[in-house]
Order: structure tokens, then sequence, then C-alpha cells
């Protein structure tokens, strides 16, 4: 006897066995720990050491970069140095001030920002 319900049930049984199916073949072409961790998608933490080091020795490289971001930002130029250099560009009277070629505005110093 087909009854809709019938139908119904067989159709849900269906697509219950195809979703299996394919979970199945993607966790059959799943990358192992070594791939994910060759990708940088894993990090490669020894076995031996402790979980609140291995914290540390994150927060710790992690402070290490954000400072060397720092450095290397607090030596980068200002935007009067970057016009002297014709790298920045502005309006003309401005970039005649800032070179130190007009007379009409006087001439900016450069300041640290850091």
């Amino acid at each position: 006897m087909n009854t809709p319900t019938a139908f119904y049930e067989q159709r849900q049984r269906l697509d219950m066995a195809k979703k299996h199916d394919i979970l199945k073949q993607k966790m059959q072409r799943r990358p192992d720990r070594e791939e994910l961790v060759r990708q940088h998608i894993l990090e490669d933490a020894p076995g031996n050491i402790d979980p609140s080091l291995v914290e540390k020795q994150k927060q710790l490289k992690r402070a290490r970069i954000a400072d060397a971001i720092s450095d290397h930002l607090c030596q980068r130029p200002g935007p009067l140095e970057l016009v002297r250099a014709n790298i920045l560009h502005t309006t003309e009277p401005l970039e005649k001030a800032v070179k130190g070629e007009s007379w009409l505005l006087p001439a900016v110093c450069c300041w640290e920002y850091c």
C-alpha cells in the first residue's frame, strides 16, 4: 500500500542516507593532523609540556610580535616626510610650503610620533 505517508517516510530515509554518505566521504578526505600543522591551521605543541606553559608561551610570542610591529610603526616616516620625498602628494601650495619653496606659508618641522 503506497500512501503519501509511506512515500514521505521513504523520501526521508533516502535523504538521510544521502547525507550520511556525503558526510562519510568528507570524513575520508579529511586531512590528518600533520597536514593541518604544516598548513598552520593547528599548532604543534609537544605533549610533554604543561598546557598552562603552552598558553604562556603563546602570550609571550604574541607580545613579542606586537612589540616588533610597534617598533616598525614608530620608525615609519610621517606625512610631512612623505610629502618632502614626493611619495605623498597634496595641494601645490601646501607641498611648496612643506618643502620650503614658498614664502606664503612657513615651513613646517617634522616631529617624532613615538
